[in-house]
């Protein structure tokens, strides 16, 4: 959830209700829900074991949210093999850039060769808090200390704007008609420079990349980064003459995207509707309408739309009954459920959302299917104010096309 957005959800069962933030794993908390009578709720049920996994082989083990072993000592010339056997995304990353898995979806691997005595730290970009080291002695029995992170790349060019983790800077720029800006990504994290009118996008930029765009018309720019939202900026663009330029034009009233509606609307940052039923055979397409990347992950591995820009789509279709519940896996509070049902006559949407797909700030309403919250049955809110402070979020590098039993339109 990016700063200020909110998220709610109404419970009609008693019960005791355990949660946690997968990005960060150490925040958990607990909702408790008491009867009309005020009894207490009964403890929560032993946890369940993930759905199983078929193991894959590797000298170490990514699982979710640990390195095993976390530290190995091998001798020079070594091949090592990471293989995530855990649910979520993670990656393989030196602190000096050595080397890098880019993101690894389940049961996927990744092999390196340390040829050289050294110690080398690393760790998972997207849980910043999973690290592991490698060892490798000289032939002596020495352990040469790990190697200082090399500093950012000089900024090449002066007026740049440049995108730190996570921040741009200059936070506003302003410029005359007919000048060229340019970003330089100097962070270690993967960043855009996305124009929130459509009018410009940079696409993911790495450590070091930069984007330019020459601006012709005076007005003022709004834009922002996709990973993470919430880091914005904007390019003020005076007439030849110094005139000051018009106002900014109010987000809600921009020309929304032009694509076919899907069955499910990916906005920022919430599914549209959050809930949907299907029979037994039935398709779901989502189609991403926001201007941010979005995913649709099932979290038992089930399905995985990949990385969906503006316009693309996903379709999957449901044999088996049951309930499937599913995320974003770049913003993991956009979360949706899919309830395969053989006795629905057609596909039913609930929950639908309220928010305009040009609200910045969308928040979601997810509510048990086909029933009304019960008398005396508390429906809480819970508010999450998220700082984004991972450093080191080098967040989708690499993208792999490492996703199970899709179909996609582009």
């Amino acid at each position: 959830m990016s700063a200020g957005t909110a998220f709610s959800r109404t419970y009609n069962t008693a019960g005791t209700y355990e949660y946690f933030c997968t990005l960060h794993p150490a925040m958990v908390g607990t909702i408790l829900v008491t009867d009309g009578s005020g009894t207490p709720p009964p403890p929560p049920p032993p946890t369940e074991p993930p759905p199983p996994i078929d193991p894959v082989a590797g000298d170490l083990d990514i699982i979710d949210f640990a390195y095993t072993p976390r530290d190995i000592e091998v001798a020079p010339g070594t091949t090592l093999t990471w293989a995530n056997n855990g649910v979520a995304l993670h990656t393989v990353t030196a602190r000096t850039g050595l080397f890098d898995s880019g993101l690894m979806a389940t049961g996927t691997t990744f092999t390196y060769t340390f040829d050289e005595p050294g110690t080398y730290q690393y760790f998972c970009t997207l849980h910043p808090d999973m690290t592991g080291t490698v060892i490798v002695p000289s032939s002596s029995g020495e352990v040469p200390p790990p190697e200082d992170p090399p500093p950012p790349p000089p900024i090449s060019m002066s007026g740049d704007v440049q995108a730190i983790d996570f921040a741009f800077s200059p936070l506003n720029l302003t410029i005359t008609q007919g000048s060229t800006v340019s970003w330089v990504n100097t962070g270690v994290a993967l960043h855009t420079a996305t124009a929130r009118d459509g009018s410009f996008d940079s696409g993911f930029l790495n450590t070091g990349d930069s984007y330019s765009k020459r601006f012709d018309e005076p007005g003022t720019f709004e834009y922002f980064c996709t990973l993470p939202p919430d880091m914005i900026g904007s390019i003020v663009v005076t007439g030849a003459d110094g005139t000051a330029p018009l106002p900014v034009t109010d987000p809600a009233l921009i020309e929304p995207i032009e694509s076919p509606p899907g069955d499910i609307n990916m906005l920022d940052f919430v599914f549209d509707p959050v809930t949907m039923t299907v029979p037994v055979g039935g398709s779901v397409t989502w189609v991403n309408q926001g201007a941010a990347l979005h995913t649709a992950t099932a979290e038992d591995g089930s399905f995985d739309s990949g990385f969906l820009a503006t316009g693309e789509s996903f379709t999957m279709a449901f044999e088996s009954a049951g309930v499937y519940d599913y995320l974003c896996i770049i913003h993991p509070a956009m979360v949706g459920t899919i309830v395969v049902d053989p006795d629905a006559p057609a596909q039913v949407a609930t929950d639908q959302v309220v928010n305009s797909p040009a609200d910045p700030q969308p928040a979601a309403t997810q509510s048990a299917p086909g029933s009304e919250p019960a008398a005396g049955v508390a429906t809480v809110d819970v508010i999450f104010i998220v700082i984004f402070a991972m450093v080191g979020l080098g967040f989708l590098r690499n993208l792999i096309p490492a996703f199970i039993g899709r179909t996609r339109t582009p």
